[in-house]
């Protein structure tokens, strides 16, 4: 039962992270969330793996700080997913192919980043 309590929370502290990201400098704590979990996880389970790989990613490799923050992150397919961040009048795309070793690992196989200007 206490799984169940930690996912609900660790979904709350992302939406408030997300909500900061523009404002403040966010350290993720080293948990085994982080990029690893047990080998067998459930598609809730491996989503949020993965978004927290993906997050910490972002704010270790994205320099521009400004505009709106974080918009979105779509899930394109099972392993590729697209970070949106608003900027004034164009919005950065960053999309990510990832992969999750037999080990329960979520490794960042490409990155690639686009602009669409608006």
């Amino acid at each position: 039962m206490i799984h169940s309590k930690k996912v609900p929370g660790l979904l709350a502290v992302f939406v408030a992270m997300v909500g900061l990201v523009g404002l403040v400098a966010v350290t993720w704590p080293e948990t085994e969330t982080q990029s690893s979990r047990r080998v067998t996880m459930d598609a809730l389970e491996q989503s949020v793996v993965i978004y927290e790989t993906i997050m910490a990613d972002v704010l270790e490799t994205y320099g521009q700080r400004g505009g709106g923050g974080i918009s979105a992150i779509v899930q394109k397919s099972t392993t590729t997913f697209v970070v949106k961040i608003s900027q004034e009048g164009r919005k950065d795309l960053i999309t990510y192919e990832v992969e999750i070793t037999a080990q329960g690992q979520v490794e960042i196989v490409n990155r690639t980043e686009e602009t669409k200007s608006y």
